[in-house]
């Protein structure tokens, strides 16, 4: 699928999973030095390569599926050219079909009276879907939120897997954008010999935006690594409550079984057992015993 876009010089081409001939006739359109199967095929890695006439850059996008909650990594080729923008990319970037939305009833490039070139909008389009990124972690933090809300209220158990969920959505979204740092500063040296030093600003803020999310990141996952050490010491210290509350119960259930096997044993003389009131003897013996054992683990604070 190929959108057009155009405003004054400027021409955007989006290509959505595209057949080969559709880029042959954009390679033959704008004399284009990629060739077609670096457009048609997902790249091994992201890269910047600076030609003549346009600069490639290849960059992987993490899109948060609402449903199932999964993070998968997306892949956009930018074609970056001196008046034409193409972006690649092989299945749906919501963030983009936004920005076309907006594109098509109200430019993005109108607020500036500059001499207008694709750097500018390419530079428009990278703080969209970053801006886009910050939603998908300002969702993680939420989710992270209400875990650590129910951790306090007592369902540690419920939450491991959730921690684990999180965890493994954290780990994917840095994953998917962890070499944009290394390739945003080479296109900022491709881009400053293509356009000019003027540029510059431009890119520094790109890198800016990309620093600030990537700090971001670093801390909802120092945060949930905190809250898993967290959550793992209230599970260990109920555990070890029970266990506790186990072996006293056993301490305490041992002795009374051994008098209760003593006096039940089938002898001729055995003490207590045939007198008057024998039976509730027996039981006052436990009775104080199990009180005994009471005292004294209250007193060794055991209780």
């Amino acid at each position: 699928m190929v959108k057009n876009f155009a405003y004054k010089d400027i021409k955007w081409v989006d290509l959505e999973n595209p057949k080969i001939d559709e880029i042959e006739d954009l390679i033959e359109e704008f004399e284009l030095q990629v060739t077609a199967s670096e457009i048609s095929e997902p790249a091994v890695r992201p890269k910047v390569d600076l030609y003549d006439n346009h600069i490639f850059l290849i960059l992987n996008f993490p899109i948060l599926d609402p449903r199932s909650g999964k993070i998968t990594s997306r892949e956009i080729d930018f074609i970056i050219g001196k008046y034409f923008l193409i972006t690649t990319h092989y299945k749906n970037v919501p963030a983009l079909h936004n920005l076309q939305e907006i594109f098509k009833y109200e430019s993005l490039l109108t607020s500036t009276k500059k001499k207008l070139h694709a750097g500018y909008l390419f530079f428009l389009i990278m703080r969209h879907l970053y801006a886009s990124l910050e939603d998908e972690i300002d969702y993680l933090t939420q989710h992270l939120e209400k875990i650590e809300d129910s951790i306090f209220r007592g369902k540690q158990h419920e939450m491991v897997t959730h921690l684990s969920v999180l965890g493994r959505q954290i780990i994917d979204l840095r994953r998917a954008i962890k070499n944009h740092s290394q390739i945003l500063n080479s296109f900022q040296t491709a881009a400053i010999e293509f356009y000019g030093k003027e540029f510059y600003h431009y890119t520094s803020s790109i890198l800016g935006e990309f620093n600030k999310m990537w700090d971001t990141t670093e801390l909802l996952k120092d945060s949930l690594i905190e809250l898993r050490v967290t959550n793992d010491s209230l599970l260990t210290t109920r555990t070890n409550d029970i266990m506790k509350f186990l072996t006293i119960m056993a301490f305490v259930t041992f002795p009374l079984s051994l008098i209760a096997g003593i006096f039940g044993m089938n002898t001729i003389n055995t003490p207590i057992v045939g007198q008057p009131l024998d039976f509730w003897m027996i039981i006052g013996i436990m009775f104080t015993l199990t009180l005994v054992f009471f005292l004294f683990f209250k007193y060794k604070k055991w209780l």
